[in-house]
């Protein structure tokens, strides 16, 4: 048991083997053991149960003796037991004392915890078995002296002798000198120069002082009226498990089984029976097998019959026997096999009969019906079918001059028209309407897909309800916005689109992906990605316009690129490379460069904030020159939240001298440990070197 293992060790501190009372008596054999339980960390393992086991064992490790003790450790850890008097099999008196040396293995929870030999005591065993010793052998030579042995170790100090008889007592000598302080010695030096704790009990120690022990006077006060050693009282209470309950005394039973008797009479878990099956038993009133002989058994239906269900739903026979069943045996679906008939009702017909094969030929001598119609047709009419390897299932209306219309409901009502599919409409002259509910309404139109309308002359609509309204337009798609509705339906307008792809999702919600009108313009809903090396050209004068009408974004003049947002310049790319900024140039984002190539800025000045009071630094004084005027001093507070690399100078104009502080969160260092300006004409540099730490370097002072 690994896990008692980890939690508890025994520890020899305090072992008591001795004979009991009853030793001599001859019956039981038995000697005392005491030990004290701690866990791994030194602590007591107090009050609680464990399972004590002994092993007796020779010099060849042969166990001779073995048994079990369930103990409870005291508040202290004590456990005792009384080895002789435990659970076992064994004989502790067949144990030949004199024959061998002995060996006591002690195991805690099944954890061995070692063994030690057994010495003098257990050997007082071997005297009550002794035999009478023969007569005194004559004196043997002596031996040579064998080599001194180590020393032993120093034995405990004895008990101090009585005192001898007082002597005479002797003249009274001269009056001496005045002497020292006496000198206090012995059991009474532990309590003189302190108070021992109160109300408890006290004892000698192993050096013959006064000590207090852990035993309160209150606990001392329970040996009231004890009369004799109170172990012996107590192991004479103790029960004796013998019988049935020995083989559960220390060890635990399966779980969920039945409890029977073994063949040796123990008490025992059944091995086949569960808690579960025996509790199939509750509600039976007497003998099961007499109850379920008491069954009646069901009569024997009648040999070689069909079963069948009669009118209360129970199985029953019928007057058909099995020889007649097999006349409906058809071992080849669609087959009458040979000697078998097909069977006519009183009207001579045949009901349920499907896929009718025959190896001659069928004479009808009346009207063959089909679905309870008469087949009007001749054979040669019929046989105008052969050779059809699909189903038309219908023709549609063909009202139109040299028209044609296929599928249902399907009409090609214009002159020259063709429909194909179902609920197509073709009602333009030259017009084609295929697949589903699609209408071409004008002169050389096309609809095809689903819910499409051509409409516009030399029109034509693909897709799912798209619309070619204008004039020789071509919708494909879904559900598009522009065409529509006609801008011009019958003839060619510059502002009419050409081509149009529809991306709407409804009637009420149209919108177009790509656009392209006659006079070339052209839409585009989402980006334009170009492959790798293509180009898009801009012509001179070319622009591109902005959300209102006439508004250049950006125009090509000769080589250069001009931008114009608001109708005047405000960035000129000339082919030179030079570039002209009529605003600021702003970076977003952190970590973002400019790099000039070593190249001068033209024009370059630093934007100067002069003030002369307090002044909380803000994003916006980042690369500016702080010019402090004022006769008195002055502080500028560096704030929490400004971008790592955020830098300023700061200028003290006026007498009055600046002081740089930290707001909270922020750190501000100095290599002088120094925070304000050293003066009257001082510059001092600010830099945010990121993590909210900032760098104060320059003219600073203390």
């Amino acid at each position: 048991m690994l896990k008692n293992f980890k939690s508890i060790f025994l520890v020899f501190t305090a072992i008591l083997i001795f004979f009991s009372g009853e030793l001599f008596s001859q019956s039981p054999y038995a000697f005392n053991y005491q030990g004290i339980l701690r866990n791994p960390d030194g602590s007591l393992k107090a009050s609680q149960g464990v399972i004590l086991k002994f092993e007796i064992l020779d010099v060849q490790e042969q166990v001779k003796y073995s048994e079990t003790h369930s103990a409870v450790s005291n508040e202290y850890g004590l456990v005792n037991a009384q080895i002789g008097r435990g659970s076992t099999i064994d004989d502790l008196s067949a144990i030949e004392w004199g024959e061998s040396a002995y060996f006591l293995k002690v195991y805690v929870d099944d954890v061995a915890m070692g063994s030690s030999q057994l010495l003098s005591v257990p050997y007082a065993l071997y005297a009550l078995n002794a035999k009478t010793p023969g007569p005194e052998g004559a004196i043997g030579p002596q031996g040579p002296a064998g080599p001194v042995g180590p020393a032993g170790p120093t034995g405990n100090q004895g008990f101090t002798g009585p005192s001898g008889p007082a002597g005479p007592a002797g003249p009274q000598g001269p009056k001496g000198e005045k002497g020292d302080l006496a000198s206090i010695t012995g059991a009474v030096t532990s309590v003189m120069t302190s108070d021992l704790s109160p109300n408890r009990v006290v004892v000698s120690s192993g050096t013959g002082k006064i000590v207090v022990t852990y035993l309160t006077t209150e606990k001392l006060l329970y040996l009231a009226n004890v009369t004799s050693d109170i172990q012996t009282q107590l192991d004479s209470k103790q029960a004796t498990i013998t019988g049935s309950a020995t083989s559960i005394d220390n060890e635990t039973l399966d779980g969920e089984r039945a409890v029977i008797t073994s063949a040796q009479g123990k008490i025992a878990a059944s091995s086949t029976i569960t808690t579960t099956e025996l509790n199939y038993l509750d509600g039976a009133t007497s003998n099961i097998q007499t109850q379920i002989d008491a069954i009646p058994v069901p009569p024997t239906l009648t040999a070689s019959r069909a079963v069948v269900t009669d009118a209360q739903g129970k199985v029953a026979i019928s007057d058909v026997t099995s020889a007649e069943v097999l006349y409906l045996d058809v071992t080849t679906p669609g087959t009458v096999e040979a000697s078998k008939s097909i069977v006519t009702d009183a009207n001579k017909d045949i009901t349920g009969l499907r896929n009718l094969t025959t190896t001659g030929d069928i004479n009808i001598g009346a009207s063959l019906k089909l679905a309870g119609a008469a087949v009007t047709s001749n054979a040669t009419e019929l046989n105008l079918l052969d050779g059809v390897t699909a189903l038309v299932t219908a023709f549609g209306n063909s009202p139109g001059s040299n028209s044609i219309g296929f599928g249902d409901a399907s009409t090609a009502s214009g002159s020259r028209s063709f429909t194909f599919g179902h609920q197509t409409t073709a009602s333009g002259s030259n017009s084609i309407a295929f697949n589903y509910g699609t209408i071409a309404s004008s002169n050389g139109t096309s609809a095809f897909g689903h819910g499409s309308e051509a409409s516009g002359h030399w029109s034509t609509a693909m897709g799912f309800q798209t619309k070619a309204s204008d004039y020789g337009s071509l919708v494909i798609g879904q559900y598009n916005s522009s065409g529509s509705s006609a801008t011009s339906q019958n003839a060619f307008n510059a502002g009419a689109p050409v081509f149009v792809v529809g991306n709407g999702t409804a009637n009420n919600a149209k919108s177009d992906a790509f656009k392209i009108l006659y006079n070339g313009n052209t839409t585009v809903a989402g980006d334009i990605t170009l492959p790798t090396d293509k180009k898009v050209f801009f012509g001179a004068s070319s622009y591109i316009e902005g959300a209102t009408s006439g508004t250049k974004l950006m125009f090509m003049s000769s080589d250069d690129m001009i931008f114009q947002p608001g109708g005047s310049t405000k960035l000129l790319l000339e082919a030179s490379g030079n570039a002209t900024f009529a605003g600021d140039i702003s970076m977003s984002g952190t970590g973002k460069a400019a790099d000039f190539g070593g190249n001068a800025i033209k024009g370059y000045s630093a934007t100067m904030h002069t003030m002369s009071s307090n002044y909380n630094l803000t994003a916006s004084d980042n690369g500016k020159i702080i010019v402090m005027d004022n006769g008195a001093g002055r502080t500028i507070t560096i704030p929490s939240g400004l971008v790592a690399g955020f830098n300023c100078l700061v200028v003290q104009k006026g007498a009055g001298q600046v002081t740089i502080a930290a707001a909270g969160g922020v750190t501000l260092s100095n290599r002088s440990s120094q925070t304000k300006t050293a003066g009257q004409h001082a510059i001092v540099t600010l830099v945010h070197i990121g993590g909210e730490v900032y760098i104060l370097s320059g003219d600073t002072g203390a």
